[in-house]
């Protein structure tokens, strides 16, 4: 999923770009940042085989924030009933188990209705980056001329990976 639209990144740099140039960067750029962040930012449902922690209580749900639990089986395939076998407090991103288990398989559903703000901007500089770099070019002679840019490397940034990090999802399992 592209996390910017090319009107957005043709906003942003200022310029016209071509369509299918600026679709490869955008594609590119989201692709680096929801990798990094290990998260898909659109709303989508998954079923997970997870791991439990703290003696087999808790489960932790790679993907964020958690918008509802659909179904939780337990190892032998038997499916637990809110409340009775888990709690989910409708907000956070783990279940607890009434007694303990290995492993749980979660059906729940996760995500945003929209791509936060500092996720976009990070999205569009190194979209900007790729596009007005595809080559990954520092410094280029031609004749007495002399360019340098100001990164050489398409990847992201210090600044940018503290940004973020406070999206970056902890994933435990496939």
């Amino acid at each position: 999923m592209a996390l910017i639209t090319l009107e957005e990144l043709v906003a942003y740099i200022q310029q016209d770009v071509p369509a299918a140039t600026g679709q490869l960067a955008i594609e590119g750029a989201s692709d680096m940042v929801t990798s990094y962040c290990r998260q898909s930012f659109a709303v989508s449902t998954d079923t997970k085989l997870l791991p439990t922690s703290t003696g087999g209580y808790v489960v932790k749900l790679p993907q964020g924030p958690v918008t509802d639990v659909a179904t939780v089986l337990n190892s032998r395939g038997q499916t637990l009933a809110l409340t009775e076998d888990y709690y989910w407090n409708g907000v956070s991103a783990e279940i607890r188990l009434t007694r303990p288990d290995d492993v749980v398989t979660v059906t729940y559903t996760h995500g945003l209705d929209s791509v936060p703000a500092a996720v976009k901007l990070v999205c569009l500089s190194i979209a900007s980056r790729t596009y007005a770099n595809p080559t990954s070019l520092r410094t280029e002679f031609i004749a007495d001329y002399q360019a340098t840019n100001f990164s050489g490397a398409i990847d992201i940034t210090k600044a940018e990976k503290a940004v973020l990090d406070r999206y970056r999802a902890n994933v435990y399992s496939n």
